[in-house]
This record gives structure tokens, sequence and C-alpha cells, in this order.
């Protein structure tokens, strides 16, 4: 009887993945109907209950309306298969989960697609883009819940910074007033236009990457080792380091030091879950570098 109710559930399970299609075929589903599909998701509990999801062909919106549990888990670097509800919001097209099963975790995120706002539509909802020399008109720092315009190239779109009671860490930041990296997941937001609301929605710090403090995920100057690692980690920079923080893949800041003033920090993570774990380091001329790590 248990190797019967193993091979029912093994056959469930590969069923699943046989009946997944690509994003981009969801995306040409009408409105109720229902689909499968995989992706990795490349947000987290900073832009609510929602979890967008992207493969090589496109990506989506994963909805959980109250009382539907399903997204709770899921996190920044998950490969998810979904199945559910084809629904419309305000514009955004979205799938309702009844089901979702977390292949995998820790995977590297879809490459940003660089793009002017003008480029920015239906073909990019969902998806991960970069704008590049772009400056904000307000200035100040960011807030929660607000719209931000952002221009590059003679063209404009807002960029949302959502609340910071779901763990962005954008909220308190300084706005940059020169030229900016502004990165994030395509959404849509309007009430009647199917062509207009479109919107990038920020989900953490590393998401605006000013040009004149020469802000880079990567640089040469910078080490994180060992990486993975299970108990510790050693910051390096050319420069004095002043602050170095420990930032959950849902955005919250984990561990915090300050007041380094030295070249080299090590960190304690031991005892932090295992998982992937991003790394800003911000050195005494205001230069900030964000690396990620395994904590196993």
């Amino acid at each position: 009887m248990k190797k019967i109710l193993l091979s029912v559930l093994a056959i469930a399970f590969f069923s699943m993945f046989a009946n997944a299609q690509d994003i981009s075929t969801a995306r040409a589903a009408s409105t109720g109907d229902v689909v499968t599909i995989s992706g990795i998701v490349t947000n987290g509990a900073e832009l609510g209950s929602i979890r967008y999801i992207q493969d090589a062909t496109a990506g989506i919106a994963i909805y959980a309306p109250s009382g539907n549990i399903l997204l709770e888990n899921v996190v920044l670097g998950d490969d998810i298969t979904v199945t559910g509800e084809v629904a419309e919001y305000n514009q955004l097209l979205e799938v309702i989960p009844t089901e979702i099963t977390v292949n995998s975790s820790g995977n590297d995120l879809p490459d940003f697609q660089v793009v002017t706002p003008a480029q920015i539509n239906e073909d990019y909802e969902g998806e991960l883009v970069k704008v590049e020399a772009a400056t904000f008109t307000e200035t100040g720092v960011f807030a929660g819940g607000t719209n931000y315009e952002i221009t590059a190239n003679s063209e404009t779109i807002p960029a949302r910074v959502n609340y910071e009671d779901n763990g962005t860490t954008l909220v308190g930041v300084t706005i940059p007033t020169g030229e900016a990296v502004v990165m994030g997941v395509v959404g849509q937001y309007h009430a009647d236009d199917p062509a207009a609301g479109y919107q990038i929605l920020l989900r953490h710090s590393e998401d605006v990457v000013s040009s004149s403090s020469a802000i880079n995920e990567v640089t040469s100057t910078v080490g994180v080792y060992p990486n993975p690692t299970t108990d510790a980690i050693t910051v390096t920079s050319q420069a004095n380091i002043a602050t170095v923080e420990v930032i959950s893949i849902t955005g919250q800041k984990i561990i915090t030091q300050t007041g380094i003033n030295n070249t080299e920090c090590e960190v304690n993570v031991a005892e932090l879950a295992n998982g992937v774990y991003f790394v800003s380091m911000t050195d005494v001329n205001g230069n900030v570098s964000t690396s990620k790590i395994v904590k196993k």
C-alpha cells in the first residue's frame, strides 16, 4: 500500500511539471483560464502579497488574495511551479495560485534588461529591467507607498517604493541628486487604459545605484570571503569601511556593524539560518558595494 501511495504521489508531481507551459503562453491565455507555469521569483515580501516570476520567455505576477497563504514562504531566488487562474487587476495580468511547489532555492536571478522609460510596455510587464542615466524629479529621502518620477533619454516613468512594513530597505534612503541606475520589476496600475500605468517596482536599496557614488554590484576593490560560509565572513575594501549590513532576501536588515574605520571587517553569521543573503558595505567616502553570499 505504501509503495502504491508513493507511486501515485510521484505521478501527480511529475504530471504537474509535464503540463507546465512557458510564461509567454500563459500571458496569452484568457482571464479565468487555469495555467501551470514555472519561473524564478524576482522579489520578496517587500512588494506585499505578490511575487513576480520570470522564465526565459516572459514574466508575470503571482497574487495571493487575503486568506491565501501559498506565497508566505516563497522568497527571492526560489524556482517555483504555480497552478492557478489567470486574472487581471487594474490592467496587471496575474495568476491567483491554487497550488505552488518550490523546486529549488537560492537561484541566480534573470539578467536585468536595459531599457528606456518609453520602451516599458506589456512586453516587459513582470520582468526585471534597468534604466541607466536616470534622474529623479524629487529630492530628499524615499518614503513608503510613494511613486517617484524618473527621467532618462528625455522620457519619464514612475518608480514605486512600497511600504516599509513590508520590508523594503529604501524608506529613509537619500534620493540621488545626480544620475542613477534604477532597477526593478515592471508593474502596471491603471483603472481603465490597458496601455498605461506602467511603473518600475523598486524592491530594496540596491535597486537605486547612484552613478556619482560609484555603487557597484561587484567591484574588484571590495572582497567578501569565504563564500559560501558557515560561521563568519571577512569584508575587505581599499578604502576604510564605515558600515557593513547583512540583509535577508526579503529585505530585512539582520546584522549591522558601524564605526569600523578599517579596510577589513569580520562579521559573525553563525546564527543565521542557511540561505542566501546580501552584504552591503559602505566605505568612509560614501561608496556602497553589495555582494551576495550563501550561508550553509
